[in-house]
């Protein structure tokens, strides 16, 4: 499909139009439209999770087709049943092949997600044994519970809640800036559907339970309790202190570990002011522009004696970082492209740095 140029001076983004058809099966018609970001009409925002790479899916958009993913596919089936949806969708709204529109756009995504009508957070299919559904039902009662039965129900809760998060979504980095942002966030898994406010304090209550009888929370729980925390602040944390609280949080590409949290935190235009998705800038770039500009701006070097790889570190003498991509410096082929002490944002270890992230980040555990 082509897509018309979006106009940046106008903040203008894409909608696409979903026509109801009740038929799961049926095939997927849709048009798709660009306003201005400050008239935007009443329209939901996607939240959900690309899924693994694989044989994408045909939809039709207006008189072109458009490949999607088979997860974007089987949320869009579900949700046009009732009536004619206006969604933004990243995958369809922003041109993935438009590298200067990607950059431009991905900084908008605060704005869209906070001035749409409603955020749906999709998360998959029903599980077979039927327990999400069962648990968005129980939190829908949870109005009328009283202690015997919320003390009754608590073991069966903390196991759905268990079996919720275990989700592919429930990992992604981005969904902590998505659901924080929206005016009105729904869940939906499957045909099933809960309001995020209700079932947020479900899991909070699971996950307080699960600190208080086991100590660590497991690590697909960690996304869920970043954004807990970081709501709960009267004033947005630093970009070090979200990085370090997302530690265990995934991204299909490197920098968006770093890009994900822009929209959450109070030092982002100091410290990353330009989102760049072009190729010959890459993840361990962005590491060391993050690094300096945090130097700059605290005018100290903790972050390297606390976070840096040092000399010692395993990617140096092997010539490889961590994530395995580092490029090899051509006249040294032993010697990673990138200096020692710069540390390595995307790829933190938060069982070797609890100590320095202690020390960082001041009550964090």
């Amino acid at each position: 499909m082509r897509s018309q140029p979006l106009h940046s001076s106008v903040k203008e983004i894409r909608l696409i139009t979903i026509e109801p058809n009740r038929e799961y099966t049926a095939p997927i018609h849709a048009g798709i439209r660009s306003v201005p970001l400050n008239e935007l009409p009443p329209s939901t925002a996607l939240s959900y999770s690309w899924g693994k790479s694989g044989k994408k899916k045909r939809i039709a958009i207006g008189h072109s087709h458009l490949r999607i993913t088979k997860s974007l596919l089987q949320a869009l089936r579900r949700l046009r049943n009732k009536k004619i949806l206006v969604l933004w969708i990243d995958q369809i709204c922003i041109n993935q092949k438009d590298e200067e529109e990607k950059q431009y756009q991905i900084k908008l995504m605060k704005l869209i997600f906070r001035r749409a009508d409603v955020v749906i957070a999709w998360i998959g299919q029903e599980d077979p044994a039927g327990h999400i559904a069962e648990l968005f039902k129980i939190t829908d009662e949870s109005d009328s519970w009283d202690g015997a039965i919320e003390l009754r129900l608590s073991k069966r809760l903390d196991h759905q809640v268990s079996v919720l998060l275990e989700r592919e979504y429930w990992m992604r980095v981005w969904i902590i800036q998505e659901l924080a942002m929206g005016k009105e966030v729904l869940v939906q898994c499957g045909r099933h559907q809960v309001r995020w406010t209700t079932l947020s304090v479900v899991i909070k209550g699971s996950m307080f339970r699960r600190r208080y009888y086991e100590g660590d929370l497991p690590p697909q729980f960690s996304c869920v309790d970043a954004l807990a925390q970081m709501s709960q602040r009267t004033q947005q944390p630093s970009l070090v202190e979200a990085i370090c609280r997302t530690i265990v949080s995934q991204s299909t590409v490197d920098k968006d570990k770093v890009y994900g949290l822009l929209g959450l935190v109070n030092d982002a235009e100091l410290l990353v002011p330009d989102i760049k998705y072009t190729k010959n800038y890459e993840a361990e770039d962005l590491c060391l522009e993050l690094t300096l500009g945090i130097i700059g701006a605290q005018h100290r070097l903790s972050v390297v004696p606390l976070l840096g790889r040092g000399c010692d570190h395993a990617s140096v003498h092997s010539g490889n970082s961590v994530s395995s991509g580092e490029p090899i410096d051509s006249v040294n082929p032993r010697t990673p492209r990138r200096p020692s002490w710069v540390p390595l944002w995307h790829a933190l270890d938060g069982r070797q740095l609890k100590r320095q992230i202690s020390y960082l980040i001041p009550g964090a555990s």
